[in-house]
């Protein structure tokens, strides 16, 4: 068993999820003086770039607003246990996807603030799923699929003691996640697709981010992220576009819509 169906096996305790950011979150909260510590600063008052240093890192002058735009990769972390060789050569080109998101946050202490995020998944393949319909017709189907979500989340910074508008940043929330996905099917590989079917879900989906921002001046930086999004769906809508009758289905198995990512980007 490879690393990637331990994770996908490993269900996490929510609730020592929860204990653990409260205790983060509290301990950043009690140790921001520190920051601002006179001997701290009194050690770094020996050049003139730690003097320009401290004029744009004490606790008046630090940013309390930031936004971010970033990309990356995601792959999704579906188990693909019990299919064909085919069907898991499909299903494995369709995991790996492209997106981009922004957040904004507002500090209200120097290292804990709350903020707002919104990203857009894309995942889609290249690859045709070979079918067989009820009176023996062969035809080919591939996905397109989409997510959307927006999170609420409660963001914490550590800022370094040697560079500017730099150090290591954690984001973590719960919040709403659309999953859309939009079937494709030809009768001859050569031929035209058709978008017969659709399937949509709604649901939720938790979020942990840690990245580190490298400052390039006093008000940009790049950053760069690991994350993970959790999230399953109970239930889906299958979508006939040729009738326009939506149709809500329970699952037997739950959707995952789980993603790990990589992003690099801006904050300004």
């Amino acid at each position: 068993m490879d690393i990637m169906e331990l994770f996908k096996q490993f269900n996490i305790n929510k609730i020592l999820l929860l204990i653990v950011a409260i205790l983060i979150s509290v301990s950043a909260w009690s140790q921001e003086e520190e920051y601002y510590s006179e001997p701290e600063l009194e050690k770094n008052r020996n050049t003139e770039i730690q003097k320009i240093y401290q004029k744009n890192n004490t606790k008046e002058n630090y940013k309390k607003f930031r936004a971010t735009i970033y990309a990356g990769y995601s792959y999704r972390t579906v188990s693909l246990a019990g299919l064909t060789a085919e069907e898991r050569l499909y299903y494995k080109s369709l995991l790996n996807a492209f997106h981009v998101g922004a957040n904004a946050v507002f500090y209200f202490k120097y290292i804990i603030g709350i903020g707002l995020e919104y990203e857009y998944n894309y995942f889609t393949t290249k690859n045709y799923l070979t079918l067989v319909s009820d009176d023996g017709t062969l035809f080919y189907f591939r996905e397109k699929i989409n997510l959307n979500q927006i999170v609420p989340t409660v963001n914490l910074r550590f800022k370094s003691k040697t560079k500017e508008n730099s150090g290591l940043f954690l984001s973590f929330g719960i919040g709403y996640i659309r999953y859309y996905d939009k079937a494709l099917i030809k009768e001859d590989i050569k031929g035209i697709e058709l978008n017969l079917l659709s399937e949509e879900a709604h649901t939720y989906c938790e979020f942990a981010k840690i990245g580190y921002e490298l400052g390039i001046t006093h008000k940009l930086s790049a950053i760069f992220s690991f994350s993970i999004q959790s999230a399953t769906a109970n239930s889906t809508i299958i979508i006939d576009h040729t009738t326009g009758e939506r149709n809500p289905i329970n699952l037997d198995t739950p959707l995952g819509i789980s993603r790990l990512q990589f992003s690099t980007g801006f904050r300004f």
